[in-house]
């Protein structure tokens, strides 16, 4: 997926796909692992052409949503727990894009 902030038509326009789209989004909170209490209203905004949403991430869980490199665990990241939380929103909505609000120094 491409994306960019150009202008168009004379103002900043967000570009996803080499197409003009509407930079609105549904704010709302983060799906949990075994429910999404905003499911319904995510459909709602996709049927409107809105499949951009924005929540916190990094902030959930113990252990945290994704483990990655550290003192005591080596290797790569491992975003599974956190892949299962956002198929709740692609479910509710197929063309879903995220804008997610990265907290990467959260307490152990």
């Amino acid at each position: 997926m491409t994306a960019q902030v150009t202008r168009h038509n004379g103002t900043p326009t967000l570009i996803l796909e080499d197409k003009p789209s509407f930079d609105g989004l549904m704010w709302g909170s983060a799906p949990e692992p075994d429910n999404y209490i905003l499911k319904e209203c995510a459909r709602y905004y996709g049927e409107a052409g809105i499949h951009l949403f924005t929540f916190d991430i990094g902030t959930q869980g113990s252990p945290p949503e994704w483990r990655g490199p550290r003192q005591d665990q080596e290797g790569s990241y491992d975003f599974s727990a956190f892949k299962v939380r956002l198929q709740h929103v692609i479910d509710a909505d197929p063309e879903a894009r995220f804008h997610l609000r990265v907290h990467l120094e959260m307490p152990a």
